[in-house]
Formats: C-alpha cells, sequence, structure tokens
C-alpha cells in the first residue's frame, strides 16, 4: 500500500467516524406452501440462493395468505 493510502485510512482531527442502520423492505415473495412455517423455509432458500442473504425468522414479517392453488 502506497504511503497517502495509509495515511487516508486514519481519521484525522477534523473527521468524525459514523454509522448508520440500513432496512431494506422486500414485498411480495409469493410461494406456494402447504404452511407458513414450510413458506418461511423457501423465502429464507430464496433470499440466500438470489442474494446471498441470511434471513432469521423475526425479520419475515406479514405473512398472508393469497388464496388457494388449485
Amino acid at each position: 500500500m502506497a504511503e497517502e493510502e495509509k495515511k487516508n485510512t486514519y481519521l484525522s482531527r477534523d473527521q468524525i467516524e459514523y454509522y448508520c442502520t440500513i432496512k431494506l423492505v422486500f414485498d411480495g415473495n409469493n410461494h406456494v406452501a402447504k404452511d407458513k412455517e414450510e413458506y418461511v423455509k423457501k423465502v429464507k432458500e430464496q433470499f440466500y440462493d438470489d442474494f446471498n442473504i441470511h434471513l432469521e425468522d423475526k425479520e419475515i414479517q406479514n405473512i398472508q395468505e393469497s388464496g388457494s392453488v388449485l
């Protein structure tokens, strides 16, 4: 790493370090399942496969049935 790059990795006296929370919302996520447990499993698998995101059960909210499938 060049000397100039090393200097830029540290805070100077006139800088403040910040942090934040980022909240992403995905609506939809339609899956056919025999029950809510199976649905949650399918959503977790989809998000891992599509986005490399590991979801926790508490992050999957507002589960609603859209109707029966023939």
